[in-house]
């Protein structure tokens, strides 16, 4: 199955990391980073991708010899009551290098424009 994950087309952005079909971009038009994970897309600030990466770090530490790597059962917190994100241990990992990885570009190749 196939899935169409939405690109940042409608400003001008910049890749900052790829695996697969998942990746992080810089809007320039709406500074923020567009996390694109499977079939989540998220929008945050630097100050947030941060807090997500701290936040998959200690859960891949927490969790880690618990339970199956893939078996999806780690729950991220949303604003909403409604929404809830579980991810595995292998989701946590990947998810945490793709961020670690951008966020490697940005301190290796700083943009013209000022980070958000």
């Amino acid at each position: 199955m196939s899935v169409n994950i939405p690109k940042s087309e409608h400003h001008k952005h910049r890749l900052l990391a790829r695996s697969g079909l998942n990746e992080i971009v810089f809007c320039y038009g709406c500074k923020m980073y567009h996390v694109h994970y499977e079939t989540i897309s998220l929008d945050l600030t630097l100050k947030g991708l941060f807090s997500l990466m701290e936040y998959l770090q200690k859960c891949i530490q927490e969790n880690a010899g618990i339970c199956d790597d893939d078996i999806r059962w780690i729950e991220l917190a949303t604003p909403s009551k409604n929404i809830r994100l579980y991810f595995s241990i292998n989701d946590c990992k990947s998810l945490a290098g793709l961020i670690v990885q951008s966020i490697k570009t940005i301190r290796d190749h700083p943009p013209q424009s000022k980070w958000n």
